[in-house]
């Protein structure tokens, strides 16, 4: 897949991962929408509509995708992209089978600091830390 998104990189002036996004979120696609394919190629959905289903359900398990995918098609049919967004999000909250509360402790568990070396010199530090943590830190 490298060799064909370097070749369509080239072509299209763009990277070779943003192509490789392109790819992946394709795949992604087809594989796992079947129905929003069908909807989007009938004219039913715009790319937008197409490019929040993918999003919201990234975080669901492969196994709910496909009960995402049919109660999808039905609401972006009737929404706007800007609605959309929050009634798939609410669904695929739903859907998930993994609790906010154990979504939450695995975040604290990932969470760290990040330091990287600036062109000119400086450091640049990044902080990825769970929304409890970010609020009283902004807010304090």
């Amino acid at each position: 897949m490298r060799e064909i998104a370097s070749e369509v990189a080239a072509v299209a002036h763009l990277s070779d991962r943003t192509v490789q996004t392109h790819i992946g979120r394709a795949l992604q696609l087809v594989d796992d929408y079947p129905a929003v394919v069908d909807a989007w190629e009938a004219g039913a959905l715009t790319r937008a509509h197409v490019r929040i289903v993918l999003d919201a359900g990234a975080a669901l398990p492969e196994e709910r995708r496909p009960e995402f995918d049919t109660l999808a098609v039905g609401l972006a049919a009737q929404l706007s992209p800007g609605r959309l967004r929050s009634r798939l999000a609410a669904l695929a909250e739903k859907l998930n089978p993994t609790t906010l509360t154990e979504r939450h402790q695995r975040g604290r568990e990932t969470r760290c600091v990040r330091v990287v070396p600036g062109v000119d010199g400086s450091p640049t530090s990044s902080r990825l830390f769970p929304p409890c943590s970010r609020w009283a830190s902004t807010t304090g």
